[in-house]
């Protein structure tokens, strides 16, 4: 049997080939936060947007599509880990990324 905590496929150099479940077993850890990186990359956007919760959600939303395995908006959002009083709904995060009026047209 095969341990699918983090700690033991650390330790044990699990890979691929070495689980009998491998093809099921997806290691999704959470994502708090935007890496600076990212926010780096993504600051000079900023400005199109007059809301900072709504850069907020892009800059998650972008995270998700480099770092997460589930690209749908549902499973980048479920993966986030939010501050304990935000309060942030994944209909949020939807109309922040897709149904936002913002465009570098300004």
């Amino acid at each position: 049997m095969c341990d699918h905590d983090l700690e033991s496929y650390r330790l044990k150099g699990h890979d691929k080939g070495t689980c009998r479940n491998s093809k099921s077993l997806k290691l999704l850890l959470p994502l708090v936060g935007v890496p600076e990186l990212i926010a780096a990359g993504l600051k000079s956007y900023r400005d199109l947007f007059c809301r900072a919760a709504g850069f907020d959600h892009v800059s998650r939303y972008v995270t998700g599509l480099l770092l997460s395995l589930n690209k749908t908006l549902q499973g980048i959002y479920g993966q986030q880990v939010w501050p304990e009083q935000s309060g942030v709904s994944r209909r949020a995060m939807h109309a922040a990324v897709f149904e936002a009026g913002w465009d570098s047209a300004g």
